[in-house]
């Protein structure tokens, strides 16, 4: 029984030492490393820098339907494209990551403010060429809706038309896959095309009214009449093109 207490207490003993010694080593391991961890210098202005860069990108895309035609400035070709890494390549040039705000004189400020400018309008420029259509890959839309009307009446032709806006997304879905699909162009100019804008700067009451005649709130919304003015297909959000194709077709 002594024998057993004794063997008790010395684990006991034990326990708390070995603890100590895995701290101990934790410690030392932790002190070692620590002196190659990255330092803030410089370099963090530059991250911090980027960051900023990105997020003001960020929150121009986010407020752009806000500005009136400013998504309409985007085109889908090379010169575009140019103009924007330029942008961001003055940018970058003029100090929008590598110079500092904090200790700097007045011209190195107005020159990382200039250099920041064009950064995000470069970045946002890039992103609206990737967004935007690609050159002949568009329907030809009418905009008067009357005139449309009275246009598929006298043809014969069946009437689509499209409601929406630069703040709907599934609208910029459809304008950008579905209604620049090839197949669809090219079946479209069996149609009245007609598109009623109803973005910031473009929206009226009378626009608002054409779109409650259709008992509907909210966009997207797109409708096919066929050659007799009789709606034939409603569309309320995003479809394939192959889908949209498939009831174009089914107009007569």
């Amino acid at each position: 029984m002594a024998t057993l207490e004794l063997s008790i207490d010395q684990d006991a003993v034990a326990s708390p030492v070995r603890r100590t010694r895995r701290l101990g080593l934790l410690f030392w391991l932790v002190g070692t490393f620590s002196l190659t961890l990255p330092k803030s210098g410089r370099w963090l202005e530059s991250v911090k820098s980027v960051f900023g860069i990105a997020m003001l990108a960020a929150a121009l895309y986010f407020v752009r339907d806000l500005i009136p035609g400013l998504t309409e400035l985007a085109q889908r070709n090379t010169r575009f494209l140019l103009i924007a890494f330029g942008l961001i390549a003055t940018g970058l040039a003029l100090g929008a990551v590598t110079a500092t705000f904090h200790g700097s004189t007045l011209a190195t400020r107005a020159r990382k403010s200039a250099g920041i400018a064009l950064a995000v309008l470069g970045l946002c420029g890039l992103i609206g060429y990737m967004e935007a259509l690609p050159p002949g890959a568009r329907i030809a839309w009418l905009e008067d809706y009357s005139a449309a009307q009275q246009l598929a009446r006298t043809s014969g032709k069946p009437l689509l038309v499209d409601f929406g806006a630069s703040w709907c997304g599934a609208c910029g879905e459809l304008d950008r896959h579905t209604f620049s699909h090839t197949q669809v162009v090219r079946e479209g100019q069996r149609f009245v095309p007609v598109r009623i804008d109803l973005s910031p700067g473009q929206d009226s009451p009378e626009k608002q009214a054409l779109l409650k005649s259709y008992n509907h709130r909210g966009l997207p919304l797109v409708v096919l009449h066929d050659a007799s003015g009789k709606e034939a297909h409603r569309i309320t959000n995003f479809v394939e093109p192959q889908k949209f194709l498939e009831l174009m077709r089914g107009v007569r």
